[in-house]
């Protein structure tokens, strides 16, 4: 890319070069663990409509250290609605859904650092929307029409990764102000119907300063 452009266009310009038949999209601050991939792909062969997702362990940002989450603190990914992505346990809802602790879980939405896809399922979802800017709400994005649109997303227990929560953005966001309100502005506009005022209650200062663009060819796609 000539010029930098952010996250979710350089994912969409590495999906335009892809021959293979399953896409994967890493974080640059993830570290894999052993075998991380196969249980994905295998999933992916079983139904190619999954998108799925491994267990997120965690990096440590000062030492590099990598901290295993045990497969028995298995959690869903969530959000509030301020968009923004959050953790659920649930065991009780586990133990009536799974009969294993290796059998897939079923989650509402997926962090964004990694996830396994078929390139067919990527196209027929649309890929990410190229009118999002930069970073962020692209997960949930890709998560409300993965469940929307005929497709599941699940966490993969034998797959694991460990993410770096980093306590800031190493990268500046150019001379753009409120990309990741704006971005949350035009999801919910597309995907969350009655619910999306909740998320534009919580903005409402800023919604007669940022425009969310042309929204119809989500709207058609999502049709």
């Amino acid at each position: 890319m000539p010029t930098r452009k952010g996250l979710i266009a350089a994912r969409m310009v590495g999906f335009q070069h892809v021959t293979a038949d399953v896409v994967v999209f890493l974080d640059a601050h993830v570290e894999v663990n052993k075998g991380w991939l196969e249980p994905l792909l295998h999933r992916i062969q079983q139904n190619d409509k999954v998108v799925a997702v491994p267990n997120i362990d965690i990096l440590e940002w000062e030492t590099f250290k990598y901290n295993f989450i045990p497969n028995n603190k298995q959690q869903r990914c969530g959000f509030e609605f301020d968009m923004k992505f959050n953790w659920i346990y649930t065991p009780k809802l586990d133990g009536i859904q799974r009969k294993t602790w290796a059998d897939p879980i079923d989650t509402p939405v997926h962090m964004g650092c990694c996830l396994a896809s078929s390139r067919k399922n990527f196209e027929r979802l649309g890929g990410y929307d190229p009118d999002l800017e930069i970073w962020g709400c692209e997960n949930l994005e890709l998560s409300f029409k993965t469940w929307m649109c005929g497709g599941r997303l699940e966490v993969i227990p034998c797959s694991h990764i460990a993410h770096m929560y980093r306590t800031s953005f190493p990268y500046s966001w150019g001379n753009s102000t409120y990309i990741h309100e704006r971005n949350c502005l035009r999801v919910a506009e597309v995907w969350m119907d009655q619910y999306k005022i909740f998320y534009q209650h919580r903005v409402s200062n800023l919604q007669n300063i940022i425009s969310i663009g042309d929204v119809t060819e989500r709207k058609a796609l999502r049709e």
